[in-house]
């Protein structure tokens, strides 16, 4: 797992990738949960989310298990603690308030592992911020459509690159953190994509028009490209 990560981290850095927009919109969602909260980002890539949170949370702690990515954001100014190592690993002397999972759930082959770590670490008034891509997304419809893929759930190249597993829908995202144990507070689409991560890059979309695909996500929400929950452990 250590040599995949760590070939994933030399491979990618989020300002050079699609991945910046959907990174931006995340922390626009999430900002006002975490404002002045003990917060816990896990997996922070090369702290380009991490460098907006620090500026607003009252604590900020980064679990990163790849060294290249620590490396780089252990010079991010006011990140409390730095955990290079996976979550099971890791033995925390105290919960936060926020936890944040930004696009990651999708990585593992088993996310309903990871999410009940996580519930070792919070408390009942704790929340989890967490993103994943739509499976049912735009761009995945039409490669369907164009005979690039035979239905939504098949890996893409993308998808083999990363090594992402998991495959979600609107209701799937949900019921895994049910099924977890949470209380869902919030859930919902956002973000329209028409075409992959490389095609979507090179048209340097205006923010006016990122923003329209924002908002036209959230009002079609099957075929937005990114979800959202926000949740909580179910009294």
């Amino acid at each position: 797992m250590d040599n995949v990560i760590e070939k994933v981290a030399k491979e990618y850095l989020v300002n050079n990738d699609y991945d910046i927009v959907n990174t931006n919109f995340a922390f626009n969602i999430f900002k006002d949960y975490i404002k002045d909260k003990t917060v816990l980002e896990i997996g922070s890539a090369d702290g380009v989310m991490t460098e907006k949170i620090v500026n607003i949370a009252k604590i900020l702690d980064v679990v990163e298990p790849s060294k290249i990515y620590c490396n780089i954001i252990k010079n991010i100014k006011g990140v409390n603690f730095i955990f290079n190592d996976f979550l099971e690993n890791i033995q925390f002397k105290s919960t936060y308030e926020v936890v944040l999972i930004a696009s990651l759930l999708h990585f593992f082959e088993h996310p309903e592992n990871f999410l009940l770590e996580i519930k070792k670490i919070i408390n009942h008034e704790s929340i989890v911020l967490a993103t994943v891509p739509n499976v049912t997304s735009l761009h995945r419809q039409m490669g369907v459509e164009m005979g690039l893929l035979n239905s939504v759930y098949d890996e893409t190249e993308r998808n083999k690159k990363f090594q992402q597993f998991g495959r979600f829908n609107l209701n799937s995202f949900k019921e895994l953190f049910e099924d977890c144990g949470y209380e869902v507070l919030e859930s919902y689409g956002y973000m329209l994509k028409p075409f992959s991560s490389d095609i979507m890059f090179k048209l340097d979309l205006s923010e006016e028009q990122l923003n329209a695909l924002f908002n036209l996500g959230k009002k079609y929400q099957e075929i937005s490209s990114q979800l959202f929950v926000r949740a909580k452990i179910k009294l």
